[in-house]
């Protein structure tokens, strides 16, 4: 489900999560440290652009995606969104996080650009729709996402992703780890949030979305990591 406005800027966000797999290996002998070192990163870019310059890595999860949903039919039946892929590979330590901590969403449009102004769940998409899959040497840094409905207060002039954080923890609710090696296909109004790193290793980071953004077909060649400081919102 998407995200759904109630009254008195309070919203509903309803996860909508599915899994295939297990579909590329993964644990401490899968790939060499020289694969996940020397794959590239990639930042908005459309298939071809991925296919082209990309990695093995980055081409074994298209392939993923590709045999287990029909994200083609997915696409023509939203001409005017883009697909979008991004790629990350990380080293870390133990308590490093790969990603911003704190619950989230996915694609929710800012209307300032990227870094403008916060998030509006107001102005979603319901079609757009998510892809990911990770790869690590070891068990940590796992994606955690939502698995039961959860009701936000997000009033004008907040940071979104703080409230949504703060929200949710202190309510009831459940959540799930994603599997490395599965591909998970979830919506706009599916919160998660990445997990602390627990054993030194690397990771491979694979997401495709269909969305409204145009592609940039950039290469990147840095990488963050970060604290365990979650709830923060950007």
């Amino acid at each position: 489900m998407p995200i759904i406005p109630l009254d008195n800027d309070m919203f509903l966000f309803d996860p909508s999560i599915e899994y295939r797999g297990p579909c590329l290996p993964s644990g401490p002998d899968s790939y060499p440290t020289e694969d996940y070192a020397n794959e590239p990163m990639l930042f908005s870019a459309d298939w071809d652009f991925a296919l082209k310059n990309g990695g093995p890595m980055t081409r074994y999860a298209m392939a993923a995606v590709e045999k287990h949903w029909r994200i083609s039919n997915e696409a023509a039946a939203a001409p005017d969104l883009h697909g979008i892929i991004d790629t990350r590979v990380h080293m870390l330590m133990p308590g490093m996080l790969p990603a911003i901590g704190g619950w989230h969403c996915d694609a929710v449009p800012r209307p300032g650009g990227e870094y403008g102004d916060q998030p509006n769940p107001r102005m979603i998409d319901n079609r757009v729709v998510h892809y990911s899959i990770t790869v690590s040497q070891s068990d940590s840094s796992r994606t955690a996402f939502l698995t039961t409905p959860v009701k936000a207060h997000l009033p004008s002039g907040a940071r979104v992703w703080t409230a949504l954080h703060e929200a949710i923890q202190e309510q009831p609710h459940n959540s799930a780890l994603a599997e490395h090696g599965f591909v998970v296909r979830f919506d706009l109004g599916t919160p998660h949030k990445a997990t602390i790193t627990t054993t030194a290793g690397w990771r491979f980071f694979f997401r495709y979305s269909l969305y409204s953004s145009t592609p940039r077909n950039q290469i990147r060649r840095q990488v963050q990591v970060y604290i365990p400081h979650e709830g923060h919102g950007w």
